[in-house]
């Protein structure tokens, strides 16, 4: 009786989500976004057109930081992270990590991720990585994909290391679709240069809603995919993979409704910045915490970033920093 109880109860689960993301529902769920999106278009720039244009056409579009900030920035940003690098804390949980991995106890996306950040970040805007991910430049883009105002939901500060040679790709290593909503955009910021060996992000073109490879294993909401069979490989096009190998400062904007996969790692270090945005529709929680003052100090950001950063308190609970 409980395991059909179960059953039902998933099966409830799935149909509910499913309702949730249909074009009709999910446009009307967000129509205060579209709202605000037309009251407030884009303000694109030549470079920032072309990478919204790919954006749409392919679900990946790829630039540089220095067409969207000056040098002195990017400078600030890499500084950043190669001091959180170099923190004893991090060292320290980079310790214990080498000493499971020896002894095979190691289960984890912290096989081949170290996280610069422990535990949920706080949204201060006086870090680099915030001003980076609440800048116009980005929502410009991501709003013009997505036709609304965007939410931001998550930011990551990782290092993804060598896996010992032959280990079988695990986790995000491996082709997905990323669950949180039917449309989003991640931006990657690579800082310090990916070639082949450093695990460079791998996607998969056409798969975004919309595009000729939808169909292929596509998202069964709440989860992001179905389960791949082990020829996976087999299935997706080769001419239309992008591999990202990249010099320091290449921002990757991807809609990883998208299939793609990453962080492969056999020789080099991968230091990357993430950021994500999902739709106003989305149940996908948000993963940083609030300052005590941020009410006061969020009167800076245009409207554009304040959108992204407001929740109603009675859809998502967030906690307040003492």
């Amino acid at each position: 009786m409980r395991r059909i109880l179960y059953k039902i109860k998933n099966k409830l689960i799935l149909l509910y989500h499913r309702a949730r993301y249909s074009d009709g529902i999910w446009r009307y769920l967000n129509r205060q976004a579209r709202l605000l999106h037309a009251h407030y278009p884009p303000q694109l720039s030549g470079e920032g057109r072309a990478v919204t244009d790919s954006l749409r056409n392919t679900g990946i579009g790829i630039t540089h930081i220095s067409n969207f900030f000056p040098s002195e920035f990017f400078g600030e940003l890499q500084s950043y992270a190669f001091r959180r690098w170099e923190d004893p804390d991090v060292v320290a949980r980079f310790k214990k990590r080498e000493e499971a991995l020896e002894g095979d106890k190691l289960k984890s996306k912290a096989y081949f991720l170290v996280d610069l950040w422990e535990g949920k970040p706080i949204l201060d805007l006086q870090n680099p990585f915030t001003r980076f991910s609440l800048s116009s430049h980005l929502f410009d883009v991501i709003n013009a994909y997505l036709g609304m105002f965007s939410k931001f939901r998550a930011w990551f500060l990782q290092v993804t290391i060598p896996i010992p040679l032959g280990s079988r790709a695990f986790a995000s290593q491996q082709w997905h679709r990323d669950p949180e909503d039917k449309r989003m955009v991640k931006v990657f910021l690579y800082l310090n240069d990916v070639d082949e060996g450093a695990g460079p992000f791998t996607y998969l073109k056409y798969s975004h809603d919309g595009g000729k490879w939808r169909h292929l294993f596509p998202q069964e909401p709440p989860r992001g995919s179905p389960p791949m069979p082990s020829n996976v490989d087999d299935f997706i096009p080769k001419e239309d993979r992008v591999v990202c190998t990249g010099k320091a400062g290449t921002i990757i904007f991807c809609d990883t409704s998208g299939l793609h996969k990453g962080g492969y790692v056999t020789r080099n270090n991968r230091i990357m910045y993430t950021s994500v945005y999902t739709s106003s529709a989305s149940l996908d929680p948000i993963r940083y915490l609030f300052p005590t003052d941020f009410s006061k100090s969020s009167s800076v950001l245009d409207p554009k970033a304040r959108f992204a950063v407001t929740y109603d308190p009675l859809k998502v609970a967030f906690r307040i920093r003492e």
